[in-house]
């Protein structure tokens, strides 16, 4: 999976609250491409937590939806 079919499933789902570019907005799920690979995290009141690291897209992007899908009512589903 990579980010253009990540993205497809998150808007097809009904998913918000998500955001794909990296940065620091609050009460989302970051999806960010860094250095050494990838990095989902939650952002809240500017600091970053529970932050994964991953080495490849496809792990990056899988763990992203599925995280999402587990907890959207966090994010913003209804």
């Amino acid at each position: 999976m990579d980010i253009a079919a990540l993205e497809k499933e998150l808007i097809a789902g009904g998913h918000h609250g998500w955001y794909l570019a990296g940065g620091m907005l609050d009460d989302t799920v970051t999806l960010n491409r860094t250095v050494d690979g990838w990095e989902v995290y939650y952002t809240e009141r500017g600091k970053k937590y529970n932050v994964r690291n991953f080495t490849t897209e496809d792990e990056a992007c899988r763990y992203f939806l599925a995280f999402i899908s587990r907890d959207g009512s966090t994010f913003g589903n209804s």
